[in-house]
């Protein structure tokens, strides 16, 4: 297993997964198809606060999927 943040994670089980590839390649989706999907209707800058929001939910949506039963937060 790659020695990346994910990986540490699932190791010291704080994440449900078989590997870091997957569940990178699903938090990336995550917070790149919100924007993909605005810049559709046409480009515009989005502010920090917005991109905050953007990160929140798309972490909020990963950490449901993924961390492991009972447990929303990967902090010790």
């Amino acid at each position: 297993m790659p020695d990346t943040a994910l990986a540490r994670l699932i190791l010291a089980g704080r994440l449900r997964a078989t590997g870091p590839e997957p569940v990178a390649e699903q938090l990336l989706a995550l917070l790149v198809g919100h924007l993909k999907a605005r810049s559709r209707m046409g480009p515009r800058l989005l502010g920090d606060d917005e991109l905050r929001e953007v990160a929140r939910v798309a972490v909020d949506t990963f950490l449901q999927a993924y961390a492991p039963s009972g447990r929303q937060t990967i902090e010790s």
